[in-house]
């Protein structure tokens, strides 16, 4: 994570209206280091920045969101991920998470409340030195499961 400033975040969703959702709600709470991608190819494209965080989607249109995350995660080893979808089916859920993602937020009412409070632990406990993301505690989604 970068010292001293605010992380940088790469945002990756394909759906115009939920990317602005999200940029407005980082930028409501002072996270305006962020970058945002339609695609998952225009995302890869940019990992040479070395983001700290991404949110993305799990159905992008031009890339399965397993395969975007492990070429995200074989890329850079230190970074934490977030995934977004609106299915509910869990064996996503789990490949994510056994995957690497950091958490796992399904698209609903309270996703922008979620993604806060994921955000600001991953910088907290970073700014304490506690792990980081290749050494992690349950978090969110992985606590309810119990991976």
């Amino acid at each position: 994570m970068r010292e001293g400033k605010y992380p940088l975040i790469f945002i990756i969703e394909d759906n115009p209206l939920f990317l602005t959702m999200i940029e407005e709600h980082l930028s409501l709470n002072n996270l305006n280091n962020f970058k945002s991608f339609q695609t998952g190819d225009e995302c890869i494209d940019q990992l040479h920045l070395h983001p700290d965080i991404v949110i993305m989607d799990y159905e992008l249109g031009d890339t399965d969101g397993i395969q975007l995350l492990n070429t995200i995660k074989n890329r850079i080893d230190n970074i934490y991920v977030i995934m977004l979808t609106t299915s509910e089916d869990i064996g996503i859920a789990l490949k994510a998470l056994q995957g690497g993602a950091y958490d796992y937020v399904h698209k609903d009412e309270l996703s922008f409340k979620l993604l806060k409070y994921i955000i600001a632990k991953i910088i907290a406990d970073n700014k304490s030195g506690i792990f980081n993301a290749s050494n992690i505690e349950m978090t969110g989604f992985k606590r309810l499961l119990r991976i």
